[in-house]
C-alpha cells in the first residue's frame, strides 16, 4: 500500500504542472492535487487489477475528452 500510495502522489505532483499559481493562489495548490491524486490512485488500481494497458488506456480517454471539451 505505502508504495501504491507513493506513485499515486508522484503522478499528482508531476500533473500539477498542468496548473499556473500566482503568488495570490498558491495556497489553492491543495485543491489541485486532490483530483491529480485521486486519478492516479484510480490508474494505479486500473494497473493492479487489469494490467499496465489498461491504466494507459484510461489515461487517453481522460485526456481525450478533457482536450475535445477545449477544443469545442
Amino acid at each position: 500500500p505505502k508504495i501504491f500510495w507513493l506513485y499515486a502522489g508522484a503522478f499528482a505532483i508531476v500533473h500539477i504542472t498542468n496548473f499556473r499559481f500566482n503568488d495570490a493562489s498558491g495556497l489553492l495548490v491543495i485543491f489541485a492535487v486532490i483530483p491529480q491524486l485521486s486519478m492516479g490512485a484510480l490508474w494505479g488500481y486500473a494497473r493492479l487489477r487489469d494490467g499496465l494497458s489498461a491504466s494507459i488506456a484510461l489515461h487517453c480517454l481522460n485526456n481525450l475528452i478533457i482536450v475535445s471539451l477545449l477544443l469545442d
